[in-house]
């Protein structure tokens, strides 16, 4: 049960629509307080989406931090690469490499950018960004054994030929946390 506009509605989940036209998923009860929903400027919306992207590289660029320390760290250095490879390009659009290889946002240089002359390198620059972040993930998802120090070995049955059905990739079907 929720009240919309002081009128008392119900619904059988925690999602449902205003309108026909929002979406909406109540979280938790308010006990009472008020909340009230809004809509943001084009400007912050994309700038959310922006931060969006920047944590997923940034987690990306953890999980490598964290298992290169001892070990094969060319995950690590392709993750970071990414970020060093656009550096120059980033940085003129309010996106800085930090030390440790995470990549941070000025909001407000993002925000001003986006509705100045230069919006469509903005934009270029972003999507490149964003092209370059997926084409790793699908390098990473393709063949996941190329970053762990394993050495796999495989057998042959002898005396039983038959054809090897994973035998284009001795990695399918795996996957890494």
């Amino acid at each position: 049960s929720f009240t919309l506009n002081d009128s008392e509605h119900q619904s059988m989940s925690n999602t449902f629509t205003i309108n026909k036209a929002f979406e909406v998923t109540l979280h938790k009860p308010t006990e009472g307080a008020s909340v009230n929903v809004g809509f943001k400027t084009n400007t912050e919306a994309l700038a959310d989406s922006v931060s969006d992207l920047l944590k997923a590289y940034n987690n990306m660029v953890r999980i490598g931090a964290n298992y290169s320390e001892g070990h094969n760290n060319s995950y690590f250095n392709e993750m970071t690469a990414i970020g060093r490879s656009l550096s120059s390009q980033l940085s003129d659009i309010g996106i800085n490499q930090e030390n440790d290889g995470t990549l941070t946002m000025d909001r407000d240089t993002i925000q001003n950018g986006v509705t100045g002359a230069n919006r469509s390198n903005i934009f270029k620059t972003l999507n490149t960004f964003k092209n370059a972040l997926s084409n790793a993930a699908n390098k990473t998802a393709i063949n996941p054994m190329k970053y762990v120090d394993k050495l796999l070995v495989e057998y042959k049955n002898p005396g039983k030929n038959f054809t090897a059905v994973y035998a284009s990739s001795a990695y399918a079907g795996m996957l890494v946390d």
